[in-house]
């Protein structure tokens, strides 16, 4: 069987969220509003980011700016790398899909040394008088994100993955829908817990690692024993 592991950026594989820094440094406070309107789904998350980012000014919110503001204020957690070798190790692909920008990602991976990890996400455009916002991943069928996250799962699992799933906010809520196996924290983990969808609460990625090991312990021991498990099959 073949597993993929899907999982977002801001605030999962970094413990803090790359935008809130960059909104917080270059859009002053007016931002807060648009995020309490997408929190409350008056519109989602596409046209709010990008009505956030018109907030920016652009003679601020250079490339080198936002770049050296992410170096300097931006750490993963800390299990994250450890993650990475568990995956390589039993065999779970992994690919970051984010609601976040290109720069953010490949600034933070470089700076960690993870340059090779796949990802999908949005990108910052500089453009002379205004930072553009442009998506190569949206959907046709749904607005509400720039990045379709649910588009990469069902792609992935008509070619026959397992999908397990991490995130922790907004973009993650129509994903985890559909994952195999969800792991969850913050406004996701409330959002589950109201919706009464399956999920997996996580505070870091140790404790994703720790279920995970014991779920490939249990496979390993049905499978040797020669006892079938509907679960496993």
């Amino acid at each position: 069987m073949k597993k993929l592991i899907l999982c977002d950026f801001d605030g999962t594989i970094t413990r803090q969220d790359t935008l809130v820094k960059i909104l917080d440094r270059f859009a002053g406070n007016a931002w807060h509003l648009i995020e309490k309107k997408i929190l409350k789904e008056v519109f989602g998350n596409r046209i709010g980011l990008k009505q956030e980012f018109d907030l920016c000014d652009p003679k601020q919110a250079t490339r080198d700016n936002i770049a050296g503001l992410l170096n300097e204020e931006i750490e993963i957690d800390p299990h994250f790398k450890q993650f990475l070798e568990f995956c390589r190790r039993e065999s779970y692909e992994f690919v970051i899909v984010s609601g976040g920008f290109s720069l953010c990602i490949d600034t933070i991976l470089k700076k960690y040394g993870l340059g090779s990890i796949p990802y999908y996400s949005n990108k910052l455009l500089f453009e002379k008088n205004k930072l553009r916002i442009e998506n190569p991943y949206s959907s046709d069928d749904c607005a509400l994100c720039g990045n379709c996250k649910t588009m990469h799962l069902r792609r992935y699992m008509s070619l026959g993955y397992y999908i397990i799933y991490i995130g922790d906010s907004t973009t993650d809520r129509c994903p985890v829908k559909y994952a195999d196996m969800a792991f969850t924290k913050n406004h996701l983990t409330e959002y589950c817990l109201r919706e009464k969808m399956a999920h997996i609460p996580y505070e870091t990625f140790a404790d994703i690692q720790a279920y995970l090991s014991e779920v490939t312990e249990r496979y390993e021991s049905y499978k040797n024993s020669g006892e079938k498990n509907e679960k496993y099959n």
